[in-house]
């Protein structure tokens, strides 16, 4: 206890928060409207001080409401210090089993379209900014295992740095946790305590919470 704070940065992988959430509130979306900034700090330890908090995410090409709800979502998040950092969705081509679904024929091959980039996107900024030095702690809200060769990248080449994940609530993260300094579970109590207002009024015009 005391000395000089830690300075933690938080990386969040928006749809595995996002998916998340909707399991956990499936008859409350309201709960998706989440402040970012104060469920953070709620994670710091006691002797840490707030750095910066990445947001990973990607628009979703082919639907325009789902689209305009994620813009409204970043530009809140964007007013209370958020930096929000933009993947892609790719097409892909899927073959369509006649056990797992609804398909008349096997072998059917359907194409729908996949989020990319975001796991890249959060290995990338997790080891640059160990190398600029930004942050002593990381904290990785996720329980996406792809994420783990991120994690043993740090650690190898900086391992005075602390990493740790908080998982959403409904994610076991189990294989992700047992390459972190420490584990986080977030609860759904902590969901509810943290969401935004649902008007808020910005420098640029009123953004409002579209679940509502």
């Amino acid at each position: 206890v005391g000395g000089t704070p830690m300075k933690t940065s938080f990386f969040i992988d928006g749809y595995n928060l996002y998916y998340s959430l909707r399991r956990s509130f499936p008859n409350d979306p309201q709960y998706k409207w989440l402040h970012l900034k104060t469920l953070c700090e709620s994670l710091l330890g006691t002797n840490d001080s707030l750095g910066d908090i990445y947001f990973f995410t990607a628009y979703f090409k082919n639907d325009p409401e789902k689209k305009a709800r994620l813009r409204a979502y970043i530009r809140a998040i964007e007013s209370n210090g958020a930096i929000s950092v933009l993947g892609k969705f790719k097409k892909k081509t899927v073959r369509c089993w006649v056990n797992n679904c609804l398909c008349v024929k096997a072998d059917r091959y359907f194409e729908t379209f996949e989020e990319k980039e975001s796991d890249v996107n959060i290995a990338v900024y997790l080891l640059e900014n160990a190398m600029i030095n930004t942050y002593e702690k990381a904290i990785i809200v996720s329980g996406d295992s792809d994420l783990i060769p991120a994690v043993k990248a740090v650690k190898r080449n900086f391992p005075h740095k602390k990493i740790g994940v908080a998982l959403p609530p409904n994610q076991e993260g189990i294989d992700i946790a047992q390459h972190c300094d420490f584990k986080i579970k977030i609860s759904t109590k902590q969901i509810r305590e943290h969401k935004m207002e649902n008007i808020l009024y910005l420098p640029d015009g009123m953004v409002s919470c579209p679940y509502i």
